[in-house]
């Protein structure tokens, strides 16, 4: 019970004393909002919180039996240390409260969302008294679109992810794989992977990509028309296009978009520009995980200068690290290419027109 009431509120970035003082009679699950009464809130005013599918699920596992959503043990609401303990025991070093501040840095850092938007959903007292006394609007729904990207991200769903290797060691070959996989709902290596829809942007030889991907759907015997995948040709002006994606996957939610490569699509002048990149991540890259279907947006990119095996780092450094969520880094060893993000990890053997996955070594 503790944990999932730890679960919840990093879920709803909600205050412990908020959590734990839950009561059935505050939540609505058709509607999926939690309305917490003015005298539980700090500020002493009513506050709406949209409720995620995950967070939804939680409550629904939940047996209904009292009045109190997380009960403690004998009854009555959990103690203020509950959740800290729940944190030492999964070796967590940080205060729960962090939770707030996390979510704080993520909207900021990884969104777009207006400050006004992440103040709203941490239930922040607006200092500026004028501009509160003209505000009527609790900002709720695109509070929930921001409370689903906040989910999807703690799933590592919806992430903008870095893949690097050196030229020549199968880049095309690895982000193909890594597309068949997804349109086709086969595992990657020893990786399961959901099935659903892609689409490819081939900034960087597009005819290379049109082969290999043909050769891979015969050498696996699928037809390349029979798969969810979408392949785009050449340089399109991303910004401009994201209404006309928007509206054409509506009805084709996307798992995975495919940016071939950061250099061809990249719209600055200097690739080691911090700003510029920071700017091209959150204005061009980012906002491609708001598609239908919230997909994940994987990047490859080139190394930087003299970089090795053990150090695969995107040209931009830790710019465009810190922008971004991950990064894959792969490496080419006589046509075995091994490729890698945390623990998570497949091969790919490059052929003279294509590639196959097999099982991660």
């Amino acid at each position: 019970m503790q944990a999932r009431a730890l679960e919840f509120l990093i879920l709803t970035a909600a205050r412990s004393g908020e959590i734990r003082g839950m009561t059935w009679v505050e939540i609505d699950l058709v509607k999926a909002e939690w309305v917490i009464p003015a005298e539980r809130m700090k500020a002493k005013r009513e506050h709406r919180v949209p409720l995620t599918p995950d967070a939804v699920g939680i409550l629904k596992s939940l047996p209904q039996s009292g009045e109190m959503v997380f009960p403690a043990p004998k009854g009555g609401p959990l103690s203020d240390m509950t959740l800290a303990a729940v944190h030492k025991r999964m070796g967590i070093d940080a205060t729960v409260h962090g939770w707030r501040r996390t979510f704080k840095d993520w909207t900021a850092e990884r969104t777009s969302t207006p400050r006004e938007i992440s103040e709203a959903a941490l239930a922040h007292q607006n200092k500026d008294r004028v501009e509160a006394a003209y505000l009527r609007t609790d900002h709720f729904e695109k509070r929930r679109a921001l409370m689903d990207q906040w989910a999807n991200f703690l799933r590592g769903e919806s992430n903008v992810l870095s893949m690097v290797q050196p030229t020549g060691h199968g880049k095309s070959a690895v982000a193909l794989t890594i597309t068949f996989a997804v349109g086709a709902g086969e595992w990657l290596g020893s990786n399961e992977v959901k099935q659903g829809s892609v689409l490819f942007l081939a900034g960087e030889n597009h005819d290379d990509i049109r082969e290999r991907w043909i050769a891979m759907c015969e050498k696996t015997e699928r037809n390349p028309t029979s798969l969810p995948v979408t392949f785009l040709a050449g340089f399109v002006d991303l910004k401009r296009s994201l209404p006309i994606l928007r509206e054409h996957f509506e009805s084709y939610p996307l798992r995975l978009v495919v940016v071939d490569t950061l250099a061809a699509f990249f719209d600055g002048d200097n690739e080691n520009d911090n700003a510029q990149l920071q700017a091209f991540t959150n204005d061009v890259l980012r906002p491609l995980t708001e598609l239908p279907g919230r997909p994940t947006v994987l990047v490859p990119a080139h190394p930087t200068k003299g970089a090795g095996k053990d150090s695969l780092t995107p040209k931009g450094g830790s710019s465009l690290l810190n922008a971004i969520d991950g990064n894959l880094s792969a490496w080419n060893s006589d046509g075995t290419v091994r490729a890698s993000i945390g623990r998570a990890s497949f091969v790919a053997h490059l052929g003279p027109r294509g590639t196959s996955n097999c099982p991660s070594m």
